[in-house]
């Protein structure tokens, strides 16, 4: 059973995160009975879908973005360390990935739980996993071609570069 206090949270950081994609102007879906919203970001060179949702039992606002691309078999341990390179140079969130499957997402989670969620706080948020996913997907996705390797991702991290 969802605490009363807890869920009238959730709510209001929901009506919030709405607010931050009207004022984005982003054309998205609204979900109130689950508290999610679900918006496609896209640029001349990348796509990807943004789900955020309130987990009104941990109190917790959560970012979820399901990358479009799948790692094969032979290339998953070279992009385990890829992941683990580029989540070592992030402030906020990072890029979850599964070995065994081959797909990946980058996640952001925030809590909320006693506390008070300005406009500014959330459009922050969605913009730092926006901006994070747009200067990294193409680096995975030249890497999962065989466009680019570790060791150039590496050194393209170490110097500063992406």
């Amino acid at each position: 059973m969802v605490d009363e206090h807890k869920l009238r949270q959730a709510k209001a950081i929901f009506t919030t995160v709405c607010q931050a994609l009207d004022i984005f102007e982003l054309d998205y879906q609204h979900h109130e009975d689950t508290l999610k919203a679900v918006f496609r970001y896209e640029t001349e060179r990348t796509t990807f879908d943004v789900q955020i949702q309130m987990d009104t039992h941990r109190s917790l606002i959560l970012i979820h973005s399901p990358q479009n691309l799948f790692v094969p078999f032979e290339k998953r341990k070279m992009m385990a360390g890829a992941i683990t390179a580029i989540n070592y140079t992030l402030n906020i969130g990072g890029f979850d990935y599964d070995f065994t499957t081959g797909k990946m997402y980058f996640r952001a989670v925030t809590p909320f739980q006693n506390s008070i969620i300005a406009l500014e706080t959330i459009q922050d948020l969605l913009a730092t996993v926006v901006n994070t996913v747009e200067k990294y997907q193409p680096q995975i996705i030249q890497l999962v071609d065989g466009e680019m390797s570790l060791q150039e991702l590496m050194m393209q991290l170490e110097q500063g570069e992406i």
